[in-house]
Parts: C-alpha cells; sequence; structure tokens
C-alpha cells in the first residue's frame, strides 16, 4: 500500500517509518546544537550565548582553559570498536557541523533504495539532490543572499550533488563589532576571516556539510588553496563582506547570477 503525499507522488508507510527512525534523532541534535566545530562541545554549554557573545571584556570565548578542550588531537576513536574515548579531560564532541549533511546523505541512500528517479532534501541551508527532476530537467538550487533583500546570489543546476552553506546570518554587533554562531576554534571566537557565506558542493553531503563551515573560518584565500588540492573533491561558493562574489572552476557552467562574479580557475 502506497500513500500519496502530492500530485503524482506516492510514499510506502515502511519508508515513512524509515524516515521517522533516521531524522527525528538528527533535528534533535540540530535543534540544540549552538557550535558548528565538531570538537568544541564545551562552548556549547557555556550559560548564555547572546550575552557570552556580546560580553567581549570578560574574554570567556578566549578563555584558555575552554580551548585547551578543542582539536581533534584529544579525541580517541577506535574504528575496530566503534567507541570514542578523550585524552585530555573534560573535553565535549558537538557534530553540529556535520550532521545535516549526514543526515541528507542517509536520506539519498533511502530514496534510491526505495526505487526513486529523483529526490531532494533541504535541511535548512544544507541541500541534497540525486537524479533529476520529474520533468527530466536538472534541479535548480537558490543561494539566498546573506545580506538580505529579495536577490540570490546566484542559482545552480546540481544532479547527485550536496550544496551546503555556512552563513552568518544570526549575527549582530555590538560596540562596533560583529558576532555569529560559527566559532573559530583557534580562537574561541566567532570566525572573522572576510566571508559572510560560504556554499560548498560535493557528491558527499557530510563531507560538504564540514567543509562549508571550515572554508568559512579560513577565509578566502585559504579556502581556494584548499580547494586548489582537493579540487576534484569539492567546489564552492564565496561571498566576502566587500560584495565580491567567488565560483571555482568546476561549478561555473552550471551557476548562474544577476551578479558580477569571479571565477576561481584550478591553475593558480
Amino acid at each position: 500500500r502506497k500513500i500519496k503525499i502530492s500530485s503524482g507522488a506516492y510514499i510506502a508507510p515502511s519508508f515513512l517509518g524509515v524516515l521517522a527512525f533516521f531524522i527525528l534523532p538528527f533535528l534533535v541534535v540540530i535543534y540544540y546544537s549552538l557550535v558548528d566545530n565538531p570538537i568544541s562541545g564545551n562552548f556549547v554549554f557555556l550559560d548564555n550565548f547572546t550575552s557570552i557573545m556580546g560580553n567581549t571584556g570578560s574574554g570567556r570565548f578566549g578563555n584558555i582553559r575552554l580551548l585547551e578542550k578543542t582539536g581533534a588531537s584529544g579525541v580517541l576513536f577506535n574504528k575496530e570498536e566503534g567507541s570514542v574515548k578523550y585524552n585530555v579531560e573534560g573535553m565535549q564532541v558537538d557534530l553540529g557541523g556535520i550532521v545535516k549533511g549526514y543526515a541528507a546523505a542517509r536520506i539519498m541512500e533511502i530514496y534510491q533504495k526505495e526505487g526513486l528517479s529523483g529526490g531532494l532534501v533541504s535541511l535548512g541551508g544544507n541541500v541534497q539532490v540525486f537524479g533529476k527532476k520529474p520533468d527530466g530537467s536538472p534541479w535548480r538550487i537558490g543561494l539566498k543572499n546573506p545580506e538580505g533583500g529579495k536577490e540570490y546570489l546566484g542559482v545552480l543546476q546540481a544532479e547527485n550533488l550536496a550544496v551546503v552553506t555556512s552563513v552568518d546570518m544570526s549575527a549582530f554587533e555590538q560596540d562596533g563589532a560583529r558576532y555569529h554562531h560559527i566559532l573559530d576554534p583557534a580562537t574561541g571566537y566567532p570566525a572573522g576571516a572576510g566571508l559572510l557565506c560560504a556554499t560548498v558542493v560535493s557528491a558527499d553531503g557530510t563531507l560538504a556539510d564540514g567543509l562549508s563551515t571550515a572554508v568559512f573560518i579560513m577565509g578566502r584565500e585559504r579556502a581556494v588553496e584548499l580547494w586548489r588540492e582537493h579540487s576534484t573533491e569539492f567546489d564552492m561558493v564565496l561571498y566576502t563582506e566587500e560584495g565580491e562574489l567567488y565560483v571555482t572552476e568546476g561549478i561555473y557552467a552550471d551557476f548562474s547570477s544577476a551578479l558580477p562574479y569571479t571565477i576561481i580557475p584550478v591553475e593558480p
């Protein structure tokens, strides 16, 4: 038996159950996750996020005791046992930087297992697609302008790809400084490398989710260096605080925008 969910679309009850099993736990994690650095769980549990972010004088986000409890070197992962241990007392892990990408990738697997010819999942800044639309055309994914308004940064045509954006849209300003939820693990403070948003495009949803955060923190120059070393694994759309739009060579043919933009070549 199948349940009709929209015109021309049907879904099996067993499929609904599988979706609920995989997605509900992720939604809970996403809701309570405030930090996008997977090895910065301690920052999540500071008592009042907004007031602390604005309290630049106390330096609590720069507290050396918390910074010592971040970094992948403090996590001991045993693949054979499927266990995780910490060699730093008090360390905690937050997976907010990858969980939506992982969830979307798993949903894609379920879609394909159930025999769908195409599908799309949107989890708020995380979009993943496979196949084509019912009319046979590629999926078209709009990239929202972080500065507001109805104008998109651009539109990307995509098949079998994840398109994930990290953006400081929840930012606020105090005493001339801008604060948002994406923290630089080197300082404990909101990243300030000159990007307003960073979009990563990859066939791997989990990779795209993690990299979008990393690229945002790195800033354009370091992000381009990383991309040139791994251009076969992902592409990027970057938008800077100066209003400059950049698109990497691997996806420029599928990207369109009313704004002027610069294509980043693989070879400098």
